[in-house]
């Protein structure tokens, strides 16, 4: 099972749990951890984080916990918040339903980082990337959304292979 158990991943609130390969639980003090089935690994910086899940329905509600455990840890507003938390679950919901269609379940993985004050988030899949859809389950607006909450919106595939996501959002206002 995959577990978001860490207080550090999600501000405090133990026992999600999620179907998946492995109880993710901290292993230092002081950092955010990155939750990798069968692996954690720690990274070094309080601002960046690293969270692959199964592309399951539940792992939406891990990735959103970690998120809201970021309020403290990254200099933004609580609206700041509120947008990369639309904006980053609305791409991690994307990889659910989209990426993997008539196949299994794959990996949906969520990075996040701050550079130059900018909070940046990528999310990757190795599914097929966005390809139009006939039958769409979805209304359509969630590029469109995430392009109004952000900076900077890069749809793409990155060196390795991977379908990303990668989003740059407004500094904290000053």
């Amino acid at each position: 099972m995959v577990s978001c158990t860490s207080s550090l991943l999600v501000s405090g609130r133990p026992g999600y749990t999620l179907p998946g390969e492995v109880r993710a639980k901290p292993r230092r003090t002081g950092c955010l951890v990155s939750a990798t089935p069968g692996t954690l690994h720690p990274v070094e910086s309080r601002t960046a984080f690293e969270l692959t899940l199964p592309a399951h329905a539940d792992a939406i509600t891990c990735v959103r916990h970690l998120l809201e455990g970021l309020e403290g840890r990254w200099d933004v507003t609580r609206e700041q918040l509120d947008d990369i938390q639309i904006a980053t679950i609305e791409a991690c919901t994307n990889v659910v339903i989209h990426a993997y269609r008539d196949r299994e379940p794959g990996l949906l993985e969520v990075h996040g980082g701050v550079d130059d004050g900018h909070p940046t988030i990528a999310v990757r899949d190795h599914g097929t990337g966005i390809v139009p859809r006939t039958d769409s389950p979805g209304l359509g607006v969630g590029l469109p959304l995430m392009g109004a909450l952000t900076d900077d919106l890069h749809i793409g595939v990155a060196p390795d292979g991977a379908h990303e996501v990668r989003m740059r959002f407004p500094r904290r206002p000053t």
